[in-house]
């Protein structure tokens, strides 16, 4: 997986894409891009500091990069994302922008540019790894009904009154409890407020999680899957209701409010006073938790349900959601420069990557310590002993 000749510029240096141009440094060449210098001072490569996405075009156009990989905050995604698709620079995209990601195609056929978007751990690799079981499933016989995704990235340490700090940009944290969420039954698309239905899992060794309805399914919305399914945020017991307080309140409005002589967006005041305290201290570890359901039956009483468990803590001075984004991200964008993908196909969602780079993608994050355990559970007798 050395590519010496490629180049590959990273778009973004803050806590997951500093480590993204890291370990893709250990592959080919690679370049940063952010807007602030003291991001750039953290890559030992090459760098530059660019003020806004307008700069980014003359940029990709003498460099004439291989590859780029987009890891801004979600608020400047689908803007960098265009910028980059319009040098005609193939860009693999975390960034989980809050638009929808169907114009990126429309452009990505015209400039004929290889584009993969929502390419970390949820959306991304549990996209990925649902598509190939959905595969697996057709193969095997079996009719697949249901999937759920329960995932979440949490500190080791629960600390009173949040338990809860961001291991990626904060503000795209509270997307999560603010989009409304939508999900699939019975094959139509249902939404529903952010933070709703809550319910409790257990954990190996953690114990008792919260999960909720957040809207992580995007592009699956669309995919020709299970006519059930659905992505829910886990947290510690009480956090949603904290954060549904909050929204109710109005503390996560973006409309101007008058107090005072000044004008002000609660949004901002709540952002300037959480976010500091979503901050993990030096030594403070995390973990990212990710459970998949999926369950399927054959003719007769004969049904299945897989679970696939990823557990990951902190590693070697890394979050854990640095790691499993970050790594996640890596693997699509080496997949790539391997030539995994067909060249007359542009557009890519995560789960549109399975049938390319699922195993390519697995034995990566392996590597990486980065694991996803499986287990079935059958319950009835084949078909043919009826």
């Amino acid at each position: 997986m050395k590519f010496p000749s490629k180049k590959v510029v990273v778009i973004g240096l803050g806590r997951v894409g500093l480590e993204i141009a890291r370990e893709m440094s250990t592959h080919c060449q690679v370049t940063g891009v952010d807007v602030s210098e003291e991001a750039c001072r953290k890559f030992k490569g090459e760098s530059y500091v660019l003020p806004s996405t307008d700069e980014l075009g003359p940029l990709l156009t003498s460099e004439k990069f291989d590859l780029a990989i987009t890891a801004v905050p979600g608020e400047h995604g689908l803007q960098t994302v265009l910028e980059v698709l319009g040098t005609a620079t193939p860009v693999v995209d975390i960034s989980f922008f809050p638009e929808e990601p169907w114009e990126l195609e429309k452009l990505a056929r015209h400039k004929k540019t290889f584009c993969a978007v929502d390419c970390g751990v949820a959306p991304g690799a549990w996209n990925v790894i649902l598509s190939h079981f959905r595969d697996q499933f057709a193969v095997d016989g079996w009719n697949f009904t249901e999937a759920v995704c329960y995932v979440g990235g949490l500190p080791e340490e629960r600390r009173w009154p949040f338990e809860y700090k961001a291991g990626f940009s904060p503000s795209d944290v509270l997307e999560e409890y603010t989009r409304p969420a939508r999900y699939l039954e019975k094959g139509c698309t249902v939404t529903v407020p952010a933070l709703s239905d809550v319910e409790k899992i257990q954990v190996p060794g953690i114990g008792t999680l919260e999960a909720f309805n957040s809207d992580g399914l995007r592009t699956l919305l669309e995919f020709d899957g299970p006519e059930n399914l659905k992505e829910k945020t886990l947290r510690y017991p009480g956090h949603a209701q904290l954060m549904e307080v909050f929204r109710e309140t109005g503390l996560f409005s973006q409309e101007p409010l008058q107090v005072g002589d000044q004008t002000v967006r609660p949004l901002d005041v709540t952002s300037a006073l959480l976010f500091p305290k979503w901050e993990f201290s030096p030594g403070e570890r995390d973990f990212t938790f990710m459970r998949i359901e999926m369950k399927a039956w054959k003719p007769g009483i004969q049904r299945i349900t897989k679970t696939i468990d990823m557990m990951d803590w902190a590693k070697d001075g890394l979050a854990s959601m640095t790691r499993t984004t970050g790594y996640t991200a890596t693997g699509i964008a080496l997949s790539y420069l391997e030539g995994l993908f067909p060249d007359d196909d542009y557009f890519f969602p995560p789960e549109e990557l399975a049938a390319d780079c699922y195993s390519y993608l697995m034995e990566y994050l392996g590597t990486k310590d980065i694991v996803f355990n499986e287990t079935n559970e059958i319950v009835g007798k084949p078909h043919a002993d009826f």
